[in-house]
């Protein structure tokens, strides 16, 4: 769920880079009692083909995912990725069992050939469904009902998908796993 930066040097022989750009997912809100739960926005997606030949390096950041909530307040939002001043995209917001009852909205990109919005979370107000968070480019968290053979794995959120969530108040640990995943940036090299 962790976000960073750091620095793309070209390689000998690159001019064109193919990247994806993916911001980082929205963290999940649930309640214990009353059966509500909000997951998580996916981050955006920009896809970009760039020129390289007169550059030499370019920064990059990676968004980090958003934590959970727990009976207050909405889930966190993700982290904005970008590859320099080329292209960007926001992360996810987080869900909200309160005012205005919404999974959370997903991300947008800007500066890519292509922008694809990231997707919103699921929102639920009843014990007979749990939702999933929204969709990031990459992946798409799940959801469950209460703690068994480690279900909740599938709400991590991951690679810039937003939490997913499950009723879990029989087990508080299970609230730990509705945080965004981080989202990334990918760079293709090219002669």
């Amino acid at each position: 769920t962790s976000g960073g930066s750091g620095v793309w040097s070209k390689p000998s022989g690159c001019n064109h880079v193919l990247v994806y750009v993916t911001g980082g997912g929205g963290g999940v809100r649930c309640n214990d009692n009353q059966y509500r739960g909000a997951g998580g926005g996916g981050g955006a997606t920009a896809i970009r083909y760039i020129d390289v030949s007169n550059v030499s390096s370019v920064n990059y950041t990676y968004g980090g995912g958003g934590g959970y909530a727990r009976n207050g307040g909405r889930g966190g939002t993700g982290g904005t990725s970008s590859f320099g001043s080329y292209c960007t995209a926001t992360g996810g917001q987080g869900g909200q069992t309160d005012n205005p009852h919404q999974g959370g909205p997903g991300g947008n990109a800007s500066g890519g050939d292509i922008n694809i919005p990231g997707g919103g979370g699921e929102m639920s107000h009843g014990h007979n469904r749990e939702g999933g968070g929204g969709s990031s480019f990459w992946h798409k968290a799940g959801s469950s009902h209460h703690y068994y053979n480690n279900q909740e794995e599938i709400t991590h959120g991951q690679w810039g998908s937003g939490g997913g969530y499950g009723y879990y108040s029989q087990n508080s640990f299970a609230h730990n796993n509705g945080n965004g995943g981080a989202g990334c940036v990918i760079v293709f090299n090219y002669t």
